[in-house]
C-alpha cells in the first residue's frame, strides 16, 4: 500500500519518512538509562552486602574501565609501577583475568610487547607482533610469574595483597601434595579460579569453598579434565607417563587402550603384561597382595 502524501514548506514528505525521522531525532537525544536494567535493582539490594574488599575492587574496575587507555597510560608515568606486560595491565585493569603464560614468556623475552594497529572502514584490529612462547611447565615458573602477577595486582589494587600472598600459598600447597607428574592439574586449576573470580565480583581468590567443584574436575582422577589425556593450555597432551601399573585394569575397568592410559597395562604384582593381578600365577596362595599401591590419578 503507498504511503500517504503529506505537503511540508511547500515539499512532499511521505508520512513514513517522517515517522524515521522522529524517531532517530529521539534516539539521538536519548541516553542510556543504567536504572532501566533489569539487573540493577538486585546490584542496589545486593551493593551493601558486598565484602569491602570485593566493593573495593569492582569500584576501582569501574573507574578504570571508563578509559582503560587512559588509566593504563596514567599508571606507567607514575614511575612506581612494576614491569609488567603491556597487554596484561590491560587486562587487570579491565577486570579480566591475568595470562600467566604470557607474563613467564615476557619474563625471558628480550622483545617490545610491541602492537599494530589497522583501521578498517569504522573499526580498529589491533594485532601483535608474535614472540616465542615460554609457557609455565612447572612449579616454580608458576611462582615466577605469579610474583609478577601479584606486585601488578597489588599495585593497581592494593587492597588485594593479602588475598593474592594466600592464595599463592594455596597453590603452593597443592603442588606440595601432588606428585610432580601431576603438577599440570594444579595449573589447569588455577587457570579456572582465576577465570571464575574475575567474570564474578562478588568472589576473591582466597573464596576456597566456592570452587569444590573446579578441584573435582581439574584435581580429582574422576573429574572431566582430570584424566591423563586432558589437554594443557598449550593444547599439546601431556607426554609423560608413570610407571606404576594400572589398577583399573587389573580390576578390568580401565577405559583406556594399553598406549593411551597414563598407567602400565601390567599385573600389580609381577608386572608382566599377559595377565592382571587376579589371575597371576606368581602370587602365594595364602600371600597379600603386595603390588596394590593408591594412584592418584
Amino acid at each position: 500500500m503507498p504511503a500517504e502524501k503529506g505537503i511540508n514548506g511547500g515539499k512532499e514528505m511521505t508520512k513514513t519518512s517522517m515517522t524515521l525521522s522522529v524517531v532517530n531525532q529521539s534516539t539521538d537525544d536519548q541516553k542510556i538509562d543504567p536504572d532501566q536494567f533489569p539487573w540493577s535493582v538486585s546490584n542496589r539490594m545486593e551493593g551493601s552486602a558486598l565484602r569491602d574488599e570485593c566493593a573495593a575492587t569492582r569500584n576501582l574496575i569501574a573507574n578504570y574501565t571508563l578509559d582503560v587507555k587512559l588509566a593504563k597510560a596514567h599508571l606507567l608515568n607514575s614511575g612506581a609501577a612494576p614491569e609488567f606486560l603491556d597487554s596484561e595491565w590491560k587486562s587487570l585493569l579491565s577486570g579480566l583475568a591475568i595470562n600467566l603464560d604470557a607474563v613467564f614468556s615476557g619474563r625471558y623475552s628480550t622483545e617490545h610487547d610491541t602492537k599494530v594497529t589497522h583501521d578498517v572502514g569504522d573499526f580498529t584490529i589491533s594485532t601483535r607482533e608474535a614472540t616465542t612462547s615460554k609457557a609455565v611447565k612447572t612449579a616454580g615458573d608458576w611462582f615466577i610469574a605469579w610474583n609478577q602477577a601479584t606486585a601488578a595486582t597489588t599495585f593497581a589494587f592494593p587492597h588485594r595483597c593479602k588475598e593474592c600472598q594466600e592464595y599463592g600459598r594455596h597453590i603452593l600447597d597443592l603442588f606440595a601434595a601432588f606428585a610432580e607428574e601431576h603438577h599440570r592439574l594444579i595449573f589447569n586449576y588455577d587457570r579456572a579460579v582465576r577465570k571464575r573470580v574475575a567474570l564474578r565480583r562478588n568472589l576473591l581468590l582466597t573464596d576456597f569453598a566456592e570452587f569444590g567443584d573446579l578441584r573435582v574436575q581439574f584435581l580429582d582422577v574422576r573429574g572431566a579434565n582430570s584424566g591423563p589425556q586432558a589437554q594443557t593450555n598449550s593444547g599439546r597432551r601431556s607426554t609423560k607417563r608413570s610407571g606404576d601399573p594400572c589398577l583399573r585394569w587389573n580390576r578390568g575397568v580401565c577405559p583406556s587402550t594399553a598406549e593411551r592410559c597414563f598407567y602400565k597395562h601390567i599385573c600389580s604384582y609381577c608386572r608382566t603384561p599377559d595377565h592382571v593381578n587376579s589371575a597371576c600365577p606368581n602370587k602365594p596362595k595364602a600371600g597379600a597382595d603386595r603390588g596394590q599401591r593408591r594412584q592418584t590419578d
